[in-house]
């Protein structure tokens, strides 16, 4: 398969002698292969104009909805395909490298229906499975509080006769202005001053009435994304929809942070793989002397360099995804893959920047995309240095 080259195109078919495929299988492979070609198809074309205009890629989740990929995480009773942790990091990687705001898209979704999936109460879990793995509802993972904000106080459930009612704001929402079904991280109303505040998480379908959903976020990257602030209107919320009480159990928030840990670390592969090619692609070329652009030192060590980068963020992915499969507790293994993927991902767009020269800082050559993309891998859902103090709380304790 040849490689697709030219403005805004930069991904190639993943090789049979890739390092990313030694530890894989081959059916592990050929999904790849397979969502590889799914995101040439759907994803790549137009990627650099959707994020210049900040469009939300309705048309092009239909398209992939109707491919299957929105059931990567479900059962085959529902539809899905019932992928392994390693498979789902592959697909959303291989629609990261080509467009890093679906490839967000479809890792928020997945992780709202794993927890849907292992969590949710049953009459609930099959209500909303069919619907999630079918692509007739997109899931968004509601966590981030807002911050420096008067007017907007931190989402809030006050303990009702029924459940939950729910106040207040969720911001930086991935997905929000196209979600069906919000996965809502939310802190229980409590009068007592000693009482441990506890916290919640929440599903909560889309409410026209008491939901609302805010103008999409100019943000620096993933901006085709439909990131959002919503409001929650004393919105009632049945006491089945409740995922896990972080007071009692942590365990239901730790494996929805470790798995958006693992996720968003396969995100940043993705960018970084298409920062590379690009880097890789620009060696072939001549430079004003007539010479291989790839002949000069200087573009042969940084491209060394960040392949190195890149290769061991993989693995570290690798890792963390078999710790998941597994069984056990995998949030240190999680933490670290996305620690070291995010900030390599940032340090290779930036050196494929510098490669390329000043024409990789134009906006319609594609190259500073990744950039922007791979910053807010350092950032959402939770910032680089959460990750990085999980690991360091765990190496101390131990």
């Amino acid at each position: 398969m040849a490689a697709r080259r030219g403005r805004g195109s930069t991904t190639t078919p993943p090789e049979s002698l890739d390092p990313y495929s030694f530890p894989l299988s081959e059916e592990q492979i050929t999904l790849r292969e397979r969502a590889y070609l799914a995101a040439s198809q759907i994803a790549l074309p137009d990627a650099v104009r959707r994020d210049a205009e900040r469009r939300f890629p309705r048309e092009e989740l239909l398209r992939l909805s109707a491919a299957g990929w929105f059931g990567i995480g479900a059962g085959a009773e529902h539809g899905g395909s019932d992928l392994d942790t390693t498979s789902i990091a592959i697909v959303v990687a291989e629609f990261s490298r080509a467009c890093a705001s679906i490839g967000l898209l479809l890792a928020y979704h997945t992780i709202v229906l794993d927890a849907v999936r292992r969590a949710a109460p049953p009459p609930v879990g099959e209500r909303l499975l069919s619907g999630l793995a079918g692509g007739g509802m997109l899931g968004a993972l509601a966590l981030a509080d807002p911050v420096h904000r008067a007017d907007r106080a931190a989402a809030v459930a006050a303990r009702g006769e029924k459940g939950f009612v729910l106040r207040n704001w969720k911001s930086f929402v991935p997905g929000a202005v196209g979600a069906g079904l919000f996965l809502v991280y939310a802190f229980v109303a409590d009068d007592s001053l000693h009482a441990p505040r506890q916290r919640v998480l929440l599903l909560v379908p889309r409410d026209e009435s008491r939901l609302f959903v805010g103008e999409a976020d100019a943000l620096i990257g993933v901006r085709a994304s439909g990131t959002a602030s919503v409001r929650f209107d004393s919105l009632p919320v049945p006491a089945i929809h409740e995922i896990g009480s972080t007071l009692e159990d942590r365990a239901s928030l730790r494996a929805v942070l470790g798995f958006a840990d693992i996720l968003v670390a396969a995100q940043a592969v993705g960018i970084a793989e298409a920062a590379h090619e690009r880097a890789v692609a620009f060696a072939g070329s001549r430079d004003a002397d007539g010479e291989m652009a790839g002949t000069r030192q200087r573009v042969q060590f940084p491209i060394a360099d960040m392949r190195v980068a890149l290769d061991a963020s993989r693995l570290l992915l690798l890792r963390a995804c078999r710790a998941r499969e597994a069984g056990g507790d995998f949030v240190y293994e999680a933490a670290q893959a996305r620690a070291h993927a995010s900030r390599s991902a940032v340090r290779i767009a930036d050196s494929a920047i510098q490669i390329v020269g000043g024409v990789g800082s134009l906006a319609d050559h594609g190259i500073e995309r990744h950039f922007r993309d791979a910053k807010t891998t350092e950032l959402n859902p939770s910032t680089r240095e959460a990750a990085l103090l999980g690991c360091a709380r765990r190496l101390l304790e131990e």
